[in-house]
């Protein structure tokens, strides 16, 4: 709760500073929430779309469903909202924060491990068959990939026995694939994507989690006082030959080409 109101504080005394700089011109500043799951393409568009534009874009990462959350409680926050699943731009538009979402790709969790599978996993059963494994899960109250997560183990009675025996709750689902990452854990449930960004990682695709793809999304706030620049970046982001060439770099399989930014 500190941090969070440091970062307000600080937000609004860059817009102290500035003067009411928020027009969406060539200078004016465009402030992103993003889930932490697709930092690596939005961080590069948004490089991108700053040197083209002239618009300085500051990213604010986190777990979508806290992100969202802090959206409700203060809607000039931020200008844009990307999410990892769009189920919750959808909640936002229908609170009347956020206007209708464009996709801009996809996520499928999978059964994380190190390289090899050294622990020979085939199903999700096999995380209760040893105390041995150290597991880890994206918080389903802070993250998409905790939410899809907790759904897709819960249709099979596997949630509360696996989150039962989890080493690792994270807020963000960054955290858990750096967990594994450094061997502080065994295995995990992750976005396929994030798996693709770390070369000493497998992902195994297995029911029930492979039929919970979810869409990631970005949506304008209502609220912006920066309309011009936010709609643009958003189209960026969602146009497949131009935010979507980020993303297949990064690993993400990305949606149909939008309307040009």
């Amino acid at each position: 709760m500190v941090g969070s109101l440091v970062v307000l504080g600080i937000l609004v005394l860059v817009l102290l500073v500035s003067g009411g700089r928020r027009t969406g011109s060539e200078g004016a500043v465009l402030r992103v929430a993003c889930a932490a799951a697709v930092r690596p393409p939005v961080e590069a568009a948004a490089e991108a779309y700053a040197r083209r534009y002239g618009v300085e874009v500051e990213l604010r990462f986190g777990g979508t469903a806290t992100l969202l959350a802090g959206l409700a409680l203060d809607p000039s926050s931020a200008d844009l909202l990307i999410a990892a699943d769009d189920l919750y731009l959808e909640d936002g538009c229908r609170l009347g924060l956020l206007e209708p979402h464009r996709a801009v790709a996809s996520l499928t969790p999978v059964l994380a491990f190190g390289r090899g599978n050294p622990y020979g996993l085939r199903h999700l059963t096999d995380l209760l068959e040893t105390d041995r494994l150290r597991i880890g899960l994206p918080d389903p109250e802070s993250t998409a990939s905790g939410r899809v997560t907790r759904a897709r183990l819960q249709a099979l009675g596997l949630w509360e026995p696996i989150r039962a025996r989890a080493a690792l709750l994270t807020p963000t689902v960054v955290e858990v694939a750096n967990a594994l990452v450094v061997g502080s854990l065994d295995a995990a449930i992750v976005w396929d994507a994030t798996v693709r960004q770390y070369p000493t990682l497998e992902g195994l695709e297995i029911e029930p989690l492979s039929t919970g793809t979810r869409t990631v999304g970005v949506a304008v706030v209502r609220e912006t006082a920066a309309a011009e620049a936010a709609h643009r970046f958003a189209r960026t982001l969602a146009d497949a030959d131009v935010g979507g060439v980020f993303f297949t770099a990064a690993g993400y399989e990305v949606s149909a080409a939008g309307d040009p930014p």
